[in-house]
């Protein structure tokens, strides 16, 4: 494949997602779903791709304020007291340029995406297997999982293809998309995101109402354009819900260790015990080490943020620290 196309493929990917999502859900189902047939076509390696996608999730939600990030915590900033201007959004917008981990990964997934940093460790290895096999997907998928994700086996190939020339056959059938004979409308794509940021903005920032509409938007233009049936449209619910149920209970939950912790005076407790020893210039460096490894173990960030920022503001303050700059550690962290 020419290298020049190859470049602006794996380039594709960090620019699509660098625009204002919801949230870094939505963020990675856009792009995980349109980007895998066409990096798979030109065997990038779905281990670079979710490395990319990994490293503009979470810090293109947190570092555009147009998000639900943004918005939840700007929320606890102001259930604590920690204004900018009035409200919480003023001191979120204040320390998004502290959010050093942030920029940091937009960084690194520029200079990976452009080719300026080297691929390393396992996706140097799965990218040398993708040009020489055409096999895009990491060492150790299953075929059911390879089914799943609508791929011809690569199995099957090399049988019919016994002297091994099988790289552009497998390039082509690892498309995730059936061709379904439909020309591609972005346009109901990008009316749902127009509705969904306007309505946003018209409710003085409502997330929900914003996201119902633009659902009611997106299921309208979905039934007339009969890309999806009523049964369609139920199950493809279902399955959202099922997805996020989770999500929701783990929110739940923290939401209620959160308000125990305000009943058993737990803020209280941690400053009578750590105010002799902490120093100011220490405790953003605390925080952020204390939640970077809760959210590397448990791969969740939301309930920890809920229960934290009750102990770690007023703690700030106690100690005459910056209140905003210890309460992004594990923003950054995250």
């Amino acid at each position: 494949m020419d290298e020049g196309a190859r470049a602006d493929l794996e380039r594709a990917p960090g620019w699509v997602r660098a625009e204002p999502r919801a949230g870094s859900y939505l963020n990675v189902l856009t792009t995980g779903t349109s980007m895998k047939p066409v990096t798979d076509r030109y065997r990038v390696p779905r281990t670079q791709l979710g490395a990319i996608m990994k490293m503009t999730a979470a810090p293109i939600a947190v570092l555009v304020p147009v998000s639900t990030w943004a918005l939840f915590f700007s929320g606890l900033f102001e259930a604590q007291g920690v204004t900018v201007g009035g409200p919480g959004f003023g001191a979120y917008l204040q320390a998004i340029p502290f959010i050093f981990v942030g920029w940091a990964a937009l960084a690194v997934a520029l200079l990976m995406s452009i080719g300026w940093l080297s691929k390393l460790g396992v996706i140097k290895r799965d990218a040398i297997r993708a040009e020489r096999d055409g096999d895009v997907f990491p060492l150790g998928t299953t075929d059911d999982e390879r089914r799943a994700e609508g791929a011809a086996l690569l199995a099957e190939l090399k049988a019919d293809d016994p002297d091994g020339s099988t790289v552009q056959r497998v390039a082509t059938a690892l498309a995730t998309s059936a061709d379904t004979g439909r020309k591609p409308q972005p346009w109901g794509f990008l009316i749902a995101m127009a509705v969904l940021v306007g309505v946003t903005i018209a409710t003085n920032a409502n997330v929900v109402a914003g996201t119902a509409a633009a659902l009611a938007v997106t299921l309208v233009i979905v039934l007339v354009q009969r890309r999806l049936s009523i049964r369609g449209v139920l199950d493809a619910a279902l399955e959202g819900i099922e997805s996020m149920l989770f999500v929701m209970i783990l929110t739940v939950l923290a939401f209620m260790v959160q308000e125990m912790n305000i009943t058993l005076q737990l803020a209280e407790f941690v400053i009578q015990v750590t105010e002799p020893v902490l120093t100011p210039a220490l405790l953003p460096a605390i925080v952020f080490a204390v939640c970077g490894i809760y959210a590397y173990a448990t791969g969740s960030f939301w309930d920890l943020a809920a229960v934290i920022t009750p102990v770690v503001l007023p703690l700030a303050l106690a100690l005459r620290a910056d209140p905003i700059l210890a309460r992004i550690s594990p923003v950054s962290s995250g």
